[in-house]
């Protein structure tokens, strides 16, 4: 629902803030912030326990898997933006 009237910039900046917290509590974190804009990212996360344990159980075999996982891991980044009528918006960031 989209607001009509403009709001406040300490408005603004109070919504982006709660947003930033509730994308905190899903693991990601901030790359960068400038006034209502914000860059989040989620680190890609390996499981290197468990690719441990495989390769142990399969000889080794499991290494090169894990290499693979391991060198095509991409962090995901997404725009956080909160405009001038109090809209959220979250855009993917392409690399």
């Amino acid at each position: 629902m989209a607001k009509s009237q403009h709001i406040s910039p300490e408005e603004r900046k109070k919504i982006l803030d709660q947003e930033i917290l509730k994308h905190q509590t899903q693991g990601k974190r901030i790359e960068s912030q400038i006034e209502f804009r914000v860059t989040l990212v989620r680190d890609k996360q390996i499981n290197h326990v468990l690719h441990l344990i495989l390769s142990v159980l399969t000889g080794g075999f499991w290494l090169l898997v894990w290499a693979l996982v391991y060198f095509s891991a991409k962090d995901t980044r997404e725009l956080l933006q909160v405009d001038e009528y109090g809209g959220i918006r979250l855009t993917p960031v392409r690399a």
